[in-house]
């Protein structure tokens, strides 16, 4: 649990909402305890739904990754359906969310690791609740769990298939960001997240073998966007 909580820390340092949490004991078994951000003051339930309850009651998609990352910027467009009160606000979260997954070995950003909550008026994505660094562990060593950008395809009017960068640009693209906001955003958390190889190699309760997973993938994305 040490390394998901690194990923909780990380996410907070680097200006995203997160929920309290603590590292605990269930069982004998090592846990991380979320303080619970879908209750109100009086703990009456506050309205919240996956990406994938929403999208699946509009689309044909049989389970949380059989989607894509640019097909969720265009339904927080889509008129017909209010996913977030504001789009732009929605849009840039999503592109931040899928840039530091990318950055912390996060793999596993699906539908249902996103979710939308109502308070009063207004419809926003959630904390982030579920980054877990995946990428530490060899079955679910994965860059992305749904296809952006068109990567690695041909994308229209090119003749190669488009690496990581330019398909982290192409999605930004879908996400409404110009060039200027894509890099600014992607160089913060570029310095958010500098200090992240150092820090999982002092967490005392993750093998050596997986550590060193991590951190040759995040090497990896971090040289391709810097």
């Amino acid at each position: 649990m040490e390394l998901e909580a690194l990923a909780m820390d990380l996410h907070r340092e680097a200006g995203f909402d997160v929920p309290r949490f603590w590292t605990c004991q269930f069982k004998d078994m090592p846990a991380l305890a979320i303080e619970r951000f879908d209750r109100d003051a009086n703990n009456a339930p506050v309205f919240t739904e996956t990406l994938f309850s929403i999208i699946a009651s509009g689309a044909p998609i049989t389970d949380n990754y059989s989607y894509r990352y640019d097909l969720i910027a265009q339904a927080i467009d889509t008129p017909t359906v209010t996913i977030a009160t504001d789009t732009r606000a929605a849009k840039r979260h999503l592109f931040r969310r899928f840039v530091m997954s990318a950055l912390t070995g996060n793999g596993d950003l699906h539908l249902e690791n996103l979710s939308i909550m109502q308070t009063g008026s207004v419809r926003r994505f959630t904390p982030v609740y579920d980054p877990a660094p995946m990428r530490a562990y060899s079955q679910h060593d994965m860059l992305a769990v749904m296809s952006f950008g068109d990567y690695g395809d041909i994308p229209p009017g090119g003749n190669e298939p488009a690496g990581f960068a330019e398909a982290v640009h192409r999605f930004a693209g879908s996400c409404g960001l110009s060039k200027p906001q894509r890099q600014d955003i992607v160089n913060r958390l570029l310095e958010a997240t500098r200090s992240y190889e150092s820090r999982v190699n002092r967490l005392a309760s993750v093998p050596d073998i997986n550590k060193e997973r991590l951190i040759k993938s995040v090497r990896d994305v971090r040289d391709k966007l810097s």
